[in-house]
């Protein structure tokens, strides 16, 4: 995987989810027997040379928007604008929650900072 490939999933990951917010049962999502999705919307909102992006992530799952800081490559910090978003559908917990736990282990590794 190039690296432009590996920050573009990173970023994808981060945009994706954010990662606080109580816990959620599948209720949270089903109304009649049909599941619902959840948009969750991530917008790159500053940049700050020479590597450290500003993304806003807008969860509607948990209803909590958050702010990340995602170090990334000077190509990658280049290929990104102020204003450049992502969105994502959350059909189902079991995503929600891999998410999560990927944005923990971003956040434990260094490459994302709140």
């Amino acid at each position: 995987m190039s690296e432009n490939n590996s920050i573009v999933y990173i970023i994808s990951i981060i945009i994706i989810l954010g990662m606080t917010g109580p816990s959620f049962s599948l209720d949270t999502l089903e109304k009649d027997g049909i599941i619902t999705c959840n948009n969750v919307v991530g917008e790159v909102i500053a940049k700050e040379a020479p590597i450290t992006l500003i993304v806003e992530v807008n969860d509607t799952v948990s209803n909590d928007i958050t702010k990340y800081n995602v170090f990334v490559s000077p190509k990658a910090f280049a290929n990104y604008s102020i204003g450049d978003t992502h969105i994502e559908s959350i059909c189902t917990i079991t995503d929600y929650e891999y998410y999560k736990e990927i944005i923990d282990m971003l956040l434990e590794s260094g490459i994302l900072g709140e």
